[in-house]
């Protein structure tokens, strides 16, 4: 009997994941519990990025150490510039893709596949897991209490 053809991606699961939840039947997109309104709303993209990655909204600390990281780590190589070059007149998101493939080349642990590996590098995962609730200061862009409160 031959296999069942899905067409698309409709009903199709490749494995499960804590960073994000996503039911589109009401419209509801979670990351690590936060709804995304609530992120795009009160937070940064680089606290979005830390909670993705280390599983908890940063400090004030976390996030300075984390953008200070960021930042150390942006330069595009000549190379790849050289790259995107020859593909610039290709869709956007497939010049993307490429100038990501080409970056490889300059990444010396490319052959890592550990979390440690894929987290910027020289930051330390202090307080990944941890729910920031319990923190006794909000994320440096939220005033007050008024920051993104995990769901269900």
């Amino acid at each position: 009997m031959a296999p069942e053809i899905m067409k698309g991606l409709k009903d199709v699961y490749l494995d499960t994941t804590e960073s994000s939840f996503i039911d589109g039947q009401v419209g509801k997109l979670l990351y690590r519990g936060y709804d995304i309104h609530d992120l795009a709303e009160k937070s940064t993209f680089e606290e979005v990025i830390y909670l993705l990655l280390y599983g908890a909204l940063p400090t004030s600390q976390q996030l300075q150490e984390f953008d200070i990281t960021l930042r150390a780590n942006r330069r595009i190589p000549d190379e790849v510039i050289q790259v995107l070059d020859l593909v610039k007149a290709s869709h956007p998101m497939d010049a993307l893709r490429t100038g990501i493939s080409a970056m490889s080349a300059f990444d010396p642990e490319v052959a890592d596949n550990s979390v440690e590996a894929d987290h910027p590098q020289g930051h330390p995962a202090d307080g990944a897991g941890t729910d920031h609730r319990s923190r006794s200061s909000p994320p440096a862009s939220w005033s007050g209490a008024g920051g993104p409160q995990p769901r269900a």
